[in-house]
């Protein structure tokens, strides 16, 4: 698992994904920002007292899995409106001002006709009324999807009223791309230690780096028991 911010970033090996090794590394459960994640359920513990923000990179490769699958136009109308939110975020940072309170009331005003419009496409057909029949459809991956953008659409849009959250964890995946091709190309660790030392290094590396400090003597100066950050 990795936890990052601007300037630091934590790599950690853990058997698990979930809530046990999230409370085994230590760093989220007293965290009272915001966590832009990929809807990973765990973080939605009452325990936790950070706030969730959807990443939105996710959410419009779901959109787009959905326009190519099932061809449906709210999708498509969805995926337009969060680049377009995107865009007035970006926009507004870029003149040190917050997103203007009357575009995100159009923007969330334009996201709830969406999701009404868009029911005849994504909403599963009533059951059966049939005597006998009690089996129960499951729900396609469209309408899992609508109905994430209707009960987090305060996480989902948090980006534009809050200045420090991003649209999406894009970041994240960046650093942690060198751990998968490390994977890919070198297999899995041989031992747990391995890969804790692999963890504890890439760490540093990255930091460093994030921080802007020269790479070479900042390991001189750990080998020296000189390097602080």
């Amino acid at each position: 698992m990795a936890a990052h911010c601007v300037q630091w970033i934590l790599y950690k090996v853990h058997q698990k994904r979930g809530k046990e090794a999230i409370d085994s590394i230590g760093v989220l459960p007293g965290y009272k920002g915001t966590v832009v994640h990929d809807f990973w359920k765990s973080y939605f513990n009452e325990h936790y007292r950070f706030k969730n923000a959807l990443c939105g990179v996710h959410l419009l490769r779901e959109c787009q899995g959905i326009i190519d699958y099932d061809k449906h136009e709210w999708a498509s109308r969805m995926q337009a409106l969060l680049r377009e939110a995107c865009k007035e975020k970006n926009k507004a940072t870029e003149a040190g001002k917050p997103v203007a309170p009357e575009t995100i009331a159009g923007l969330e005003a334009r996201y709830d006709q969406i999701l009404l419009e868009g029911k005849k496409e994504w909403q599963p057909p009533n059951p059966s009324e049939e005597p006998g029949k009690r089996a129960r459809k499951a729900k396609t991956k469209a309408a899992n999807l609508a109905e994430r953008f209707i009960l987090y659409k305060a996480d989902i849009l948090r980006f534009l009223r809050d200045a420090h959250v991003p649209f999406g964890n894009s970041q994240a995946e960046r650093d942690i791309r060198t751990v998968k091709v490390k994977e890919k190309i070198s297999g899995s660790f041989r031992t747990q230690n391995g890969a804790e030392q692999f963890a504890r290094i890439r760490g540093f590396i990255s930091t460093v780096r994030k921080q802007g400090k020269n790479l070479l003597e900042s390991i001189k100066l750990v080998n020296r028991g000189q390097f602080s950050f």
